[in-house]
């Protein structure tokens, strides 16, 4: 039992007291911290409502077949990324997306729901495996943008040089409080990049604006780089997982080293998507040559 306490206590110590940055190639092991999937009803737990001109790139995933509803990350005007465990068990056709939903009296009428028309799992997902390989890339009828709709970028820069991470879902607040029809948006703290044949390339995160965190289900995880006020795609809330003190921490996948894997599937379904690499000023067209 000591010696479980004490390979926890230092793997912690590993996490939050290094100081020099982590990169993607590092392979720190998760150790005693265990993925496990969201529950149905993820949720965030503490956070705060999303203002104008945050979460544009969010939207609720509906399940026809399971009534569960996740959210989603917008590429472009036909394109998206969740995560591959919100689509266990249903048709390629078998749910619809809602996009600028910013809350439940909404006023700007910025509110779109478009047809999931089919998608691809990355090829080494398996349903109810935690945390594993948990992208996906989705096909969708086209979105229009708005104040309230846009699009995300991809980007292969090394993840752990960003400087600010935050994730967006509808959830709680309050530990017992009702689920909300507002888009929440919680501060995260990136711990670990690392990657195991188990899990491919992972992402640990601590959520720094509840006690304990959870992220809302397939919501996604954006990032911002020095120097650079554009919005990146760097994860999705995939699994949970606790320690022996009963903090909580967030599994998702690298964005940036599944790149290949997201624009081979655009490919595949006929959509072009751009990457935009910081400290650039060229301007990101998505275009749908479907």
């Amino acid at each position: 039992m000591k010696k479980f306490f004490f390979n926890v206590l230092a793997l912690l110590m590993t996490l939050f007291c290094t100081t020099t940055p982590l990169t993607a190639q590092e392979k720190v092991p998760p150790g005693e911290v265990i993925p496990k999937m969201f529950p149905t009803s993820a949720e965030i737990i503490g956070g705060r409502i999303a203002v104008a001109g945050e979460g544009i790139n969010t939207g609720r995933f509906y399940q026809y077949q399971t009534g569960v509803v996740s959210s989603a990350t917008l590429l472009n005007n036909n394109l998206a990324v969740i995560t591959a465990h919100s689509l266990c068990g249903i048709t390629p056709n078998g749910g619809s997306f809602v996009w600028g939903d910013r809350n439940s009296r909404e006023v700007e009428f910025t509110e779109q729901t478009t047809q999931l028309i089919t998608y691809t799992v990355h090829p080494k997902f398996k349903c109810g495996v935690a945390g594993a390989y948990d992208v996906a890339v989705v096909l969708i009828a086209p979105v229009e943008y708005n104040s309230a709709v846009g699009p995300t970028f991809l980007s292969t820069r090394t993840i752990s040089e960003a400087i600010s991470f935050q994730s967006f879902g509808f959830g709680r607040i309050a530990k017992d409080g009702p689920p909300s029809e507002q888009l929440k948006v919680a501060n995260m703290k990136l711990v670990s990049v690392y990657t195991t044949d188990a899990l491919g390339p992972t992402l640990l995160y601590e959520g720094i604006d509840g006690d304990p965190y959870r992220g809302d289900s397939g919501g996604p995880i954006t990032c911002r780089f020095p120097r650079d006020y554009n919005l990146y795609m760097c994860g999705t809330n995939s699994a949970i997982g606790e320690n022996d003190q009963g903090k909580i921490f967030i599994f998702s996948p690298d964005i940036s080293q599944y790149v290949d894997f997201i624009l081979q599937s655009a490919t595949n379904f006929g959509v072009l998507v751009e990457l935009r690499a910081p400290f650039t000023n060229a301007a990101f067209v998505p275009i749908a040559i479907r």
